[in-house]
């Protein structure tokens, strides 16, 4: 879950408020490894039971903490080493195919989605066959794409049948015009 915070650091040298589900999500995953799950080098211990109703919408938890301050700091220790391994891995993972995922966006540019097949076929060849095809269609898009203007209508002389049923008309539906 952190692939998006390790992107933008390795891509944009930087970090934004955008991978702030990123974070959220994996400390949530690691704590609940920790506390819950007995994943951790604490060992197969469940220090926290999650009991709780939904109510209107909300949920309205109660953690049942059965442990002491020096069991906190560890738990939260190991939260944090969860954590900074899934970041270091993350960042390896994609500078190690930081191409391959420059490939993935830039071909997501010219033709929007892809599916499964079509990354595989994307990362062994380095193109979609049909990826040329397409760039050429949306430049054909992009000329022909019409204008906002709107077209000219020309004005036509009246018919004998709209003559009529212009006159047909109550005078307050005509309003001020005078002739046409």
């Amino acid at each position: 879950y952190l692939g998006g915070r390790s992107s933008e650091e390795i891509f944009f040298d930087d970090v934004s408020t955008g991978a702030h589900n990123d974070i959220e999500v994996a400390t949530r995953i690691a704590r609940s490894m920790v506390v819950e799950y007995g994943m951790s080098d604490l060992g197969p211990i469940q220090y926290e039971k999650q009991s709780g109703s939904v109510f209107l919408g909300r949920d309205y938890t109660n953690n049942q903490k059965n442990f002491s301050t020096q069991i906190a700091y560890e738990i939260d220790t190991e939260v944090r080493r969860i954590i900074d391994e899934a970041h270091e891995e993350a960042k390896r993972v994609i500078s190690e195919h930081k191409d391959d995922v420059i490939l993935l966006a830039e071909t997501l540019l010219v033709v929007e989605t892809i599916n499964d097949e079509e990354i595989k076929y994307l990362l062994e060849h380095r193109t979609l066959p049909s990826l040329e095809a397409k760039v050429e269609e949306k430049k054909i898009e992009e000329v022909k794409k019409p204008t906002t203007r709107k077209p000219r209508t020309k004005k036509v002389a009246p018919t004998e049948e709209t003559k009529t049923s212009e006159e047909a008309k109550p005078s307050e539906e005509k309003g001020d015009k005078g002739e046409e």
